[in-house]
């Protein structure tokens, strides 16, 4: 079970992977993460895609060969973020 706090530290999702391992990568497709505080999370291989983050706290978030394709990344603090190899395409990275 991983939890996901917002930008407050309040809990705003409790992922439980499929087969019940933490080690799984975590499957979110479409999930609206705005304003979401990760910052320091481990989300590497992570689908998600077409997911809003908009004006997330991804400080230091590992996103290793995550799917990001088609998500909304504007205005995310993304400073010290670990983007190797994550899927980027139609990613929309500016603010407006």
């Amino acid at each position: 079970m991983r939890k996901i706090r917002d930008h407050d530290g309040v809990e705003i999702l409790t992922y439980h992977p499929k087969s019940g391992s933490d080690l799984d990568p975590i499957e979110l497709p479409g999930a609206n993460l705005a304003r979401a505080n990760l910052e320091g999370s481990e989300l590497s291989d992570a689908n998600l895609e077409g997911a809003s983050l908009r004006d997330a706290d991804l400080y230091w978030v590992i996103l290793f060969r995550a799917n990001l394709s088609d998500a909304d990344l504007s205005n995310a603090l993304l400073c010290g973020a670990d983007l190797k190899e994550a899927n980027l395409r139609g990613a929309k990275l500016t603010g407006g």
